[in-house]
């Protein structure tokens, strides 16, 4: 084995770790266990078996969204979202996305415009998706009493206004999928109000970030990215399902 390689297992052991360590420092062991003997043993596997099934699904979800090029790599997205997710976990601040960044910069040569627009438009699709779970039950199955109150507006007030930013946002996708040329010279004439000093720079970033939006011209990975997202919510549905069989309460930590 190469000592490179050796290197990297090294740290990935370090890693993984420390993480376990800040994870269950503060962990009654015997409350634990008495929790994890009350719940339902296979409700547990299945939570396992979901949230890596999400993991695996976001990986195949970003292979899509990221785009290609002779000197990008797009080897290991799989791990790279598992680190970050379990720092996210555990660790505050979002440090994941920003270890996600730098192993997708450092890792497998995306620029850091890339790799940040990239986890942008990750998060974008993710927010749209969580709307149509909020709005979807308020419209059609009744899941939240319309007269609710929530912040001074009804909840189905605020389900309209959900509804209706995300009519927008996918109205903002389709016409860029449709006509990218305009959106691009509409760029270019806000880079213009720029100062000239940063105005190659910004272009260059910003060209950076579209290219996340190839996938949008293709209706098949289109389709596919629309596909993914709806099993990762299905994933995020079951494993809340999963837990509702279990007797034991989240009451160690």
């Amino acid at each position: 084995m190469k000592p490179a390689r050796i290197l990297q297992v090294a740290a990935g052991i370090a890693l993984a770790g420390a993480g376990l360590f800040i994870f269950f420092r503060k962990v009654d062991f015997h409350k634990l266990w008495a929790e994890l003997l009350a719940s339902n043993p296979w409700a547990v596997v299945l939570c396992a078996a979901l949230a890596i099934g999400s993991l695996l699904l976001r990986a195949l979800r970003w292979n899509i969204m990221l785009p290609n090029g002779p000197r990008w790599s797009k080897k290991g997205l799989f791990s790279i979202i598992a680190v970050g997710f379990m720092l996210n976990n555990i660790l505050p601040a979002r440090i994941g996305e920003v270890a996600r960044v730098v192993l997708l910069w450092k890792r497998n040569g995306f620029g850091p415009a890339v790799a940040i627009g990239s986890l942008v438009l990750e998060r974008a699709i993710d927010l749209l998706a969580f709307m149509v779970c909020f709005f979807l039950p308020v419209f059609f199955i009744g899941a939240m009493h319309p007269s609710r109150e929530l912040g001074g507006a009804t909840i189905l007030n605020v389900a309209r206004a959900v509804c209706g930013v995300f009519c927008l946002s996918i109205i903002a996708f389709f016409l860029y999928a449709r006509f990218p040329s305009r959106f691009r010279a509409l760029g270019k004439k806000a880079e213009g109000l720029l100062p000239r000093s940063v105005q190659k720079k910004a272009s260059t970033m910003a060209n950076d970030v579209l290219l996340n939006l190839h996938w949008t011209a293709s209706l098949r990975k289109t389709i596919l990215v629309i596909l993914y997202t709806a099993l990762i919510m299905l994933c995020y549905a079951g494993t809340i399902i999963a837990l509702g069989t279990t007797t034991g309460r989240i009451g160690y930590l």
